[in-house]
């Protein structure tokens, strides 16, 4: 018995239960039980310049991701071009890191205007110059960059080289002829091979910040800082009365049941939302937008949108609407149903991402000329970002596509206060120039 009492004392006290444990052994038993850290969710900000990147001369980019990988969408200019804007889709991937530096492959999608020439010179004639020019350029792009991360800031240098992978538009001057035209071809032979312009090699530096870090557990965490794995998303509600809208694209997020949200844009256009359930929802609203001559533009719409899956950070919803527009000289009928996918960056849904593409079917018609009735298909793309700086405030930017025909891009911020939404931004479209100002504002019941 004795020996028992003693084997059994020497295996507890090896286990370190033959004494109470202090509290801060306790602490540090705990502690040792948590499970692995696991990366963030980041949020960030970047600007380039250089050469003629995937966003032109310079730009910026707004980038998610985790320590090993990112996508962003980039805007830039590029200095000598007659139309200087670039857009780009980006990505990212992490191939080696050495304490605060690593060596990222780069791979990136932009669509912008690009010209460019070279000059030719006959014996005994004028020197003549080929010009190309893409209007837009679809350019695939492809790099390495070394990244130096020192707390929430980042420098890199990224060297790379894009290839427009559509056909340019391509002449020679003097006297203005295209380069397949019998008389090029004769001084020239074909010149097809000789497009300047279409590889590009480029150089990049830029400076990037962590603007937030959201950790797995579904809330706002210090960039650079981890959670325990295995935590779930939290099911809290979003504290914006509007997070199942950004200015006019929807999320897949929906408002609570037995909700009513009246919305106003610009005055001009109302609509009223009631919620049947958490997940389903329908709307109908009517506006009048006044023109400089003539009688103004009515609308109508109805909207109905449901939510269909929740899988972690990811809502899917389908939605479907139509729209009414009439005026003096026109008729414009739109319908469509499709899906809606978001990503819920933070725990509640203040932060998001979402994509949304709808099919449908377009009938418009000139009342004075029956010749130019139309009706066909039609599809509405759409994708939106949505993102939580402080309480109450949040950014908001928007795209919009038409049919492929006409872009639509709206940037702005939103202030929420309990019931009470008020969204400010500025509107552009690809038929015009300049910026117009968009203002939002709604109320939950």
């Amino acid at each position: 018995m004795r020996l028992t009492s003693l084997v059994l004392a020497g295996a507890l006290a090896a286990l370190g239960a033959a004494r109470p444990a202090r509290a801060d052994e306790v602490a540090l038993a705990s502690t040792a039980t948590v499970a692995p850290a696991t990366d963030h969710l980041q949020l960030g900000l970047e600007a380039d310049g250089g050469s003629d990147g995937p966003v032109g001369h310079l730009g910026g980019a707004l980038l998610a991701g985790r320590s090993f990988w990112q996508l962003g969408v980039g805007y830039g200019r590029h200095l000598d071009g007659a139309k200087p804007d670039r857009y780009a889709i980006l990505g990212r991937l992490r191939l080696l890191r050495r304490g605060p530096v690593a060596l990222w492959a780069t791979a990136a999608g932009s669509w912008g205007y690009r010209s460019a020439m070279r000059q030719y010179a006959r014996p005994g004639y004028d020197p003549e110059t080929l010009n190309v020019s893409w209007d837009p350029a679809t350019r695939v792009s492809a790099g390495l960059a070394g990244r130096y991360k020192s707390g929430r800031f980042q420098l890199s240098l990224e060297v790379g080289a894009g290839y427009n992978v559509n056909k340019p538009t391509c002449t020679v001057s003097p006297p203005d002829l295209p380069c397949d035209a019998p008389q090029v071809k004769a001084a020239y032979g074909d010149l097809a091979p000789f497009e300047p312009g279409r590889f590009t090699p480029y150089l990049m530096a830029g400076l990037g910040v962590d603007l937030l870090s959201y950790a797995d557990d579904g809330g706002a965490a210090e960039p650079g800082t981890r959670a325990p794995a295995g935590a779930e998303p939290s099911t809290a509600r979003p504290k914006d009365p509007r997070a199942s809208e950004g200015f006019v694209t929807p999320t897949a997020l929906t408002q609570p049941a037995g909700s009513v949200t009246i919305t106003s844009r610009m005055l001009l256009a109302d609509e009223v939302m009631y919620a049947i359930t958490d997940r389903w929802q329908v709307g109908a609203g009517v506006g009048y937008i006044p023109q400089d001559e003539g009688e103004g533009t009515k609308l109508a719409n109805a909207s109905v949108k449901g939510e269909i899956l929740r899988a972690g950070r990811l809502r899917l919803a389908v939605a479907g609407g139509a729209l009414y527009a009439t005026d003096r000289s026109n008729i414009l009928a739109v319908t469509g149903v499709g899906p809606i996918a978001t990503l819920v960056l933070d725990g509640a849904g203040d932060s998001t991402v979402s994509v949304a593409a709808v099919p449908g079917v377009v009938f418009s018609h000139e009342r004075y000329d029956e010749e130019h009735t139309v009706l066909g298909p039609g599809a509405l793309l759409m994708a939106s970002v949505a993102l939580r700086l402080v309480d109450h405030v949040k950014l908001l930017g928007e795209v919009l596509d038409i049919d492929g025909a006409m872009w639509l891009g709206i940037g702005g911020a939103r202030l929420y206060w309990r019931g009470l939404s008020l969204d400010v931004g500025a509107m552009r479209d690809s038929s015009s120039s300049g910026v117009l100002p968009v203002g939002v504002l709604s109320y939950r019941i």
